[in-house]
């Protein structure tokens, strides 16, 4: 190859006076000038010694004559290209065979000159010519398999991620499902102490002496805990793997805050703590899911009130912050050092301040981490301002949301399966001025839709109604693309998959002062309607029930304990009682005598729970007779899968015997209807 100092060129050529010609014009001339370039110049007089030339290396190009004693025509060029292609090969030929030089160019050689026009100039401007195109295509072409390696190379890390993604999302569903079962399989022993301690309490096995009575309290207190701590892990755990599923409603903050310090301000009091708030008035509402909002404020104030000692301090409060909402909770404490900043935001992190603060019910280290997860899920951000000694306020802000489409202020659109919730939401809304369609199903009410749908300005439809709910959402977005949504339910999938925004989730039992309240935030025409508290409009009608001593009840689960204890729990009260451990011996036990309420576990042996509710629902086997639904799986789409089988409530274990009594007088009263709600977990149709 070319050194710095001059060109290495192999003539491979017979002719002396060709040869001597070229070793002239290639030495130089004294009229050329300094910057001419310098050649060394190696002679062959056959092809098989110019082979010979080549193969030892180092030559900057070759000028090859066609006919050699040992070689003629086109072959002598594909011999010596096809050996040594990544030398230049120039031709020099003679008038007859110019037509052979192009063939070689068009084959692979650099260039071709013919001898008897060959200039010095042309002959020096074509060798250096060929070693610089040769220089290019020898560094292109390095480049291209540089190219084609590292495409290999990143073909194959792609492979490796992929296989590392699909191992780590493999990694992430067997934790998920680790935690459920480990959290499925500590609440069902955790039911049976709490239960007992319950029963216990109760006098069901006698009277407990004081002593006696407060360690068994601190059983069941200590109970309470270990499902808190459990439900941490699940919660963090599906926040973790993006499970957790936003169910954003309109949310009245302010409100929100001031239920929360009436249920915390006993333990304020009992604390010697001071629970103060700056709410104002004009604080706007804001789209948040109000369970995962109710669980970060609760975390806050508890943490705060743990960390303060007697006679202090804990303030909560909201203001508007441009588009955003702030929440402060602020303690006196002992503060918190700059380097924990960060760090106390980490799942199992355990500051140093607890530890000296000395502070009772130390928890795990997970309800931070979980606070940061739901304000991250809310497209917003959660930090602490603290020193030593000083206290410490916990803030997060949330943006406010943009507000759904002006619908104008057209007539309501009620579609409700239920007559008296229809008439009663008609009646209501027309009282107050507003213009009512309402109609059963989405049947009876498309052809509305499709002729005066143009001029709506909400529609409110139960989301029950499953069959033509999607074929009237759709007919509505083509007549009114603004008009907003409202789908009555506590279970998100009943929403038809059409639905898109704007749409509301609306909870029953609701009330004409929230469904005002909504239509103050999706049509402003509507403001200046009175909001008044009219009481429940949707509350069904029973007859009184009688005597609960008269009522019988059939508890089917696998776990002999827990059958044992909620059936002591129920015949202290007076219930008929009969139990089963298995579900596929329920039909037959229906048969054979009828209960009043049917108490039964998610999952169960012969059959799983769900698929026994649904049947037992649609075979008419327990037309008429509530089910009560238990299970360890606490999640929501654990209660809504429970709930779309057919069961009229739905309660996560542990429970304590208090809320299982109030579920049951529910349902057999009649009152099926229920908003989700923390117990464990209580929820129903």
């Amino acid at each position: 190859m070319r050194t710095d100092d001059f060109f290495k060129v192999l003539l491979v050529e017979d002719e002396e006076v060709i040869v001597r010609l070229l070793e002239r014009i290639l030495a130089g001339s004294p009229s050329d000038g300094p910057d001419f370039p310098v050649f060394r110049l190696q002679r062959a007089a056959s092809l098989s010694e110019g082979l010979e030339r080549l193969a030892a290396g180092g030559f900057d190009a070759v000028l090859l004559d066609l006919t050699l004693p040992d070689s003629r025509g086109f072959e002598t060029f594909s011999r010596l290209h096809g050996g040594f292609p990544e030398v230049p090969a120039i031709i020099l030929t003679g008038l007859d065979d110019e037509k052979l030089a192009v063939k070689a160019v068009r084959a692979g050689a650099r260039d071709y000159l013919v001898k008897v026009h060959m200039t010095p100039s042309r002959l020096v401007l074509s060798i250096l010519n060929a070693v610089e195109r040769q220089r290019q295509y020898l560094e292109t072409k390095s480049l291209a398999q540089n190219l084609q390696e590292s495409e290999s190379r990143l073909r194959v890390l792609n492979g490796e991620l992929h296989k590392a993604n699909q191992e780590l999302r493999e990694l992430n569903r067997l934790k998920s499902n680790f935690v459920a079962t480990v959290s499925h399989d500590l609440r069902t022993p955790l039911t049976v102490i709490s239960s007992i301690a319950d029963n216990l309490l109760d006098g069901a096995l006698g009277p407990l002496t004081k002593e006696q009575a407060l360690w068994v309290g601190k059983i069941e207190n200590r109970s309470i805990r270990l499902n808190e701590m459990i439900t941490s892990i699940l919660d963090l755990s599906k926040l973790e793997s993006g499970t957790s599923e936003l169910r954003l409603q309109r949310v009245d903050l302010s409100g929100l805050i001031r239920s929360l310090l009436s249920q915390i301000e006993l333990l304020a009091k009992a604390k010697g703590i001071a629970l103060t708030h700056d709410l104002r008035e004009t604080l706007p509402s804001i789209w948040a899911d109000p369970g995962m909002l109710e669980q970060v404020l609760t975390n806050l104030i508890h943490n705060a009130l743990k960390f303060t000692p007697p006679r202090g301090t804990v303030h909560v409060s909201a203001r508007q912050d441009q588009a955003f909402v702030q929440v402060i909770v602020s303690d006196s404490g002992p503060g918190i050092a700059p380097e924990y900043h960060d760090a106390i935001f980490e799942r199992f992190r355990q500051i140093r301040e607890d530890v000296e603060s000395g502070a009772s019910g130390k928890g795990i280290g997970l309800g931070l981490a979980i606070c940061r997860g739901i304000i991250s899920q809310h497209c917003g951000r959660i930090w602490v301002e603290s020193q030593p000694g000083k206290g410490s306020n916990f803030i997060f802000q949330i943006p406010l949301e943009v507000q759904p489409p002006d619908a104008g202020s057209g007539p309501i659109l009620i579609v409700h399966g239920d007559r008296g919730a229809r008439e009663a939401l008609a009646n209501s809304l027309s009282a107050k001025g507003f213009e009512v369609a309402a109609f059963e199903d989405p049947q009876r009410a498309l052809p509305w839709v499709q002729e005066e749908g143009g001029r709506l300005g909400l529609a409110l439809l139960d989301a029950a109604l499953a069959a033509g709910a999607e074929t009237l959402t759709q007919a509505i977005r083509t007549a009114k693309p603004g008009a907003p949504v409202v789908f009555l339910s506590v279970r998100s999938k009943d929403i038809p998959a059409g639905s898109k925004s704007p749409t509301v989730i609306l909870p029953k039992p609701f009330k004409l002062q929230q469904v005002l309240g909504m239509l103050n935030d999706l049509v402003p025409a509507f403001q200046s309607a009175s909001i008044e508290d009219d009481g429940d409009l949707w509350t069904p009608s029973a007859a009184e029930p009688p005597s609960l001593e008269t009522r019988k009840i059939l508890i089917v689960d696998d776990d002999e304990d827990i059958r044992a204890s909620i059936e002591l729990a129920l015949r202290l009260r007076n219930f008929r009682v009969e139990s089963l451990s298995r579900g596929d011996q329920v039909e037959a036990q229906l048969r054979q005598s009828p209960p009043d309420l049917i108490i039964m576990d998610a999952i169960l042996p012969g059959i799983d729970g769900c698929r026994l509710c649904r049947e037992l629902k649609s075979s008419g086997g327990a037309k008429g007779i509530p089910i009560l639904m238990l299970s360890a799986k606490a999640q929501r789409e654990d209660i809504e899968k429970g709930l779309n089988a057919g069961a009229d409530r739905y309660m996560t274990k542990p429970f304590k015997n208090e809320d299982l009594l109030e579920a049951i007088g529910d349902l057999l009263a009649g009152k099926s209807e229920r908003r989700p709600r923390e117990t464990g977990t209580l929820a129903g149709h």
